[in-house]
C-alpha cells in the first residue's frame, strides 16, 4: 500500500539519523493552531481498517523518543513554522524542502538576511485553498451531529432517525492510532479542528453503501458561518494527513483528490515528507563458515582457472615460436 511505503521510508529515515549521532537535535516547531477539547470513540476490535499495515516497529519507538524532528513536520501540515535562535532562511527552507525565493515571497519580506526569532513564517501555498471543490447543494446531503472523531478517516455521527453511526471517509487513507502508524495523533486532532470551526455537517453517498465492517462509507462536508461548503475528505488530503483510496465505483471525486494529492506531494506536507527519506544503507557482508562442498567447488573452479592460464601461456608459447620460425627463413 501506498501509506505503508511512505511510513517504511520514515523508518529508513529515523535508522539514518540517528547512525553517528548520540544526541540529534530535533528543531523546534512553532505553536500549532489550538485543537478543540475532542471526545474520541475507541474502534472495536473488530473494526479495524484492513487497508492499513502496522507501521514499522522503529516509527513508533523514534517518535516517542523524539529523535527525529517529528514536531518540524507536524508543523509543516499546517503550512507555518515558527523562527527559532539561530535559524536562517536557506535552513529553514532547506528543512521543509523548498527555497528561499519562495519563502521571501510568501511571506513579503524584504531582506534574506533579516528574519527574527518568533517569526511565524508561511511555509509553502496551503493545498487546502488549491482544492475548490464544487458547492453542492443541501437538499442533496444527509445532515448530521456533529461528530466523534474515532481516527483521521473514521467518525461517529447520529443521523436523523437518532441511530449513532460509524462513518468512514471516502476516497482517504490515514494512518491509524491503534497500530501506532505516524501522523495518526496528528491527523485526528487536525480533522477534530476541522469540525471545531463548522456550523453544520453533512453526509454524501457515492455508490457503496457501507463496508465490510458495517461503516457509512460517504464525503463529508462541513458548512462554515459564512455559508460556504468544505469537503473534508479532499482538506485531509491536500494537507498531506491522508493518500488517496478510491476504490471503484465510488469515484465521484476522484479527480478532485487526485488534485489534493498532487498539491500535498508536491509541497512535501505531512506524510509526503517521507517520499524524501534516504534509502536504507547496505547490509554489511557477514562471514560464513565454509562447508566441504563449497570447498570443493573453490578448488573445482581454481584447478579450472589454472587449467585456463596453462592453455593460454601454452598458444603464446608456441605463436612465438612459429614467429620465430618466420623470421629465421
Amino acid at each position: 500500500m501506498r501509506l505503508t511505503a511512505l511510513l517504511t521510508a520514515l523508518a529508513f529515515s529515523l535508522a539514518a539519523c540517528g547512525e553517528g549521532d548520540d544526541e540529534p537535535q530535533p528543531l523546534e516547531p512553532g505553536p500549532l493552531p489550538a485543537a478543540p477539547t475532542a471526545v474520541v470513540a475507541q474502534a472495536p476490535a473488530d473494526e479495524e481498517d484492513e487497508q492499513l499495515e502496522p507501521a514499522p516497529a522503529a516509527v513508533e519507538q523514534q517518535i516517542v523518543d523524539r529523535s527525529l524532528p517529528v514536531a518540524s513536520i507536524a508543523i509543516n501540515t499546517v503550512n507555518s513554522y515558527e523562527v527559532q535562535p539561530n535559524d536562517t532562511l536557506f535552513k529553514i527552507a532547506e528543512s521543509f524542502g523548498t527555497t528561499v525565493d519562495v519563502l521571501v515571497r510568501l511571506n513579503g519580506i524584504a531582506d534574506a538576511s533579516l528574519i527574527t526569532v518568533g517569526q511565524l513564517l508561511t511555509i509553502s501555498e496551503d493545498p487546502a485553498t488549491l482544492i475548490t471543490p464544487p458547492q453542492p447543494l443541501e437538499s442533496t446531503l444527509e445532515s448530521v451531529s456533529m461528530p466523534l472523531i474515532v481516527d483521521g478517516d473514521t467518525i461517529e455521527v447520529t443521523v436523523g432517525d437518532g441511530r449513532s453511526e460509524r462513518v468512514r471517509l471516502l476516497g482517504i487513507d490515514a494512518p491509524d492510532p491503534d497500530r501506532g502508524e505516524a501522523f495518526a495523533v496528528t491527523a485526528a486532532e487536525r480533522l477534530t479542528a476541522l469540525f471545531s470551526t463548522a456550523s453544520a455537517v453533512f453526509l454524501e453517498r457515492d455508490s457503496t453503501e457501507r463496508d465490510e465492517f458495517g461503516r457509512l462509507l460517504r464525503y463529508v462536508w462541513t458548512r462554515d458561518v459564512n455559508g460556504d461548503h468544505h469537503l473534508l475528505n479532499a482538506v485531509m488530503i491536500a494537507e498531506g494527513l491522508a493518500v488517496l483510496l478510491t476504490p471503484p465505483p465510488d469515484v465521484k471525486y476522484d479527480a478532485l483528490l487526485g488534485e489534493a494529492e498532487t498539491a500535498a506531494s508536491a509541497s512535501r506536507l505531512g506524510l509526503w515528507r517521507l517520499a524524501a527519506a534516504p534509502a536504507p544503507a547496505a547490509a554489511p557482508a557477514t562471514e560464513t563458515t565454509e562447508t566441504a562442498d563449497d570447498a570443493g567447488s573453490e578448488d573445482t573452479a581454481t584447478d579450472d582457472a589454472a587449467a585456463d592460464r596453462a592453455a593460454d601461456e601454452s598458444g603464446e608459447a608456441t605463436e612465438s615460436t612459429e614467429a620465430q620460425s618466420e623470421s629465421s627463413e
